[in-house]
C-alpha cells in the first residue's frame, strides 16, 4: 500500500515527473466516456477534434490554457507545477484540497456565454 493523503491511498508507482499519457486520456474521455453515447460518425469526429484540442500539454503548461473565447474569464490553471523547485513531493505541495480551495476562491460560479463557443 502507498502513503495516505486525505484518507486515500496514493499509488506507489506514481511518478509526478512522468509525462501525461494524453492519448490514453483522450481515449478514456472521448471514446469510452462520451463516445459510447454518440451514434453519429460526424459527431464522433467532432468529439475527437475537441478532445485533441483540449487534452494535450497546453492544458497544464505554465502559459495556462484558456478556452477560446473565454479570455476575459478567470479560467486559469491555479498552480505552477512545472516551475516548482522545492524539495517536497508535488502531491504534498499541491494536494487536491488546495486546488479545490483555489478554484472555489478564484473562479466565478457562473460561466460567461463565451466559454461555450
Amino acid at each position: 500500500m502507498g502513503k495516505k493523503e486525505d484518507d486515500r491511498t496514493i499509488d506507489p508507482t506514481f511518478k509526478a515527473k512522468d509525462d501525461v499519457n494524453w492519448q490514453a486520456l483522450r481515449y478514456l474521455i472521448a471514446d469510452c466516456n462520451y463516445g459510447g453515447r454518440v451514434t453519429d460518425d460526424a459527431d464522433r469526429r467532432l468529439l475527437s477534434v475537441y478532445a485533441n484540442d483540449i487534452f494535450n500539454d497546453r492544458l497544464i503548461a505554465p502559459e495556462q490554457w484558456v478556452p477560446l473565447g473565454a479570455e476575459t474569464g478567470n479560467y486559469l490553471y491555479p498552480a505552477d507545477e512545472a516551475g516548482y523547485k522545492g524539495g517536497a513531493d508535488l502531491h504534498v505541495v499541491y494536494p487536491p484540497r488546495e486546488f479545490y480551495r483555489m478554484i472555489s476562491e478564484n473562479m466565478a460560479t457562473q460561466d460567461a456565454p463565451s466559454a461555450f463557443g
